[in-house]
């Protein structure tokens, strides 16, 4: 596993606050096709929005460290509702992180974010070499962490709306497949 370390400096993207306890890692795409983990990271760093992950894996497989895991990043935040539960998280979140910290918009004190560099936009396939980082990244993740594949979940799994990563959300049995190959790494 090929990772290089470029961590934002601390401000608007990276408080520095601390994970409370790893409830979860969210898998993420970045909506943008080609684009370079650099780029990513750059957007964040200049803060004109919310948003970071602790990890952006690119087409070619290399992984960008962009935040310590013991920090949140705000990758999972959502003021949206979920037009199943028709509550912002879906009932998923809820039953991973319990009713309080989805109340409470707390959920990025309790995951890690993942972003994935991706090929197109429709349906947003991931290179093979960004499946095979991003499955590696995870099983390492997990095996640290004594949790299973269990806590592996999307954006869109956790907030209802949003269709991050699309390949994930428009074909679920992709995301389980996923699942499979970082479990078969365990």
């Amino acid at each position: 596993m090929n990772i290089i370390e470029n961590l934002l400096t601390p401000g608007k993207n990276r408080s520095k606050d601390k994970i409370r306890e790893l409830k979860a890692v969210v898998l993420h795409w970045v909506a943008a096709p080609n684009q370079l983990p650099i780029n990513t990271r750059s957007w964040w760093e200049k803060g004109e929005v919310y948003g970071s992950a602790h990890y952006i894996i690119g087409t070619d497989g290399v992984i960008m460290r962009t935040l310590p895991e013991d920090e949140i990043g705000y990758h999972v935040g959502s003021n949206q509702i979920d037009p199943v539960s028709k509550r912002i998280y879906t009932d998923k979140a809820r039953a991973m992180f319990g009713e309080t910290i989805c109340s409470q918009g707390m959920v990025n004190y309790y995951s890690i974010g993942i972003e994935l560099e991706h090929l197109n936009m429709n349906p947003g396939d991931f290179s093979e070499a960004t499946l095979l980082a991003a499955a590696e990244l995870c099983a390492d993740i997990l095996k640290r962490n004594k949790k299973t594949v269990d806590i592996l979940t999307t954006h869109h799994e956790m907030v209802g709306w949003k269709d991050c990563p699309r390949l994930w959300t428009n074909n679920p049995a992709l995301f389980g497949e996923f699942k499979n190959m970082v479990n078969k790494l365990l």
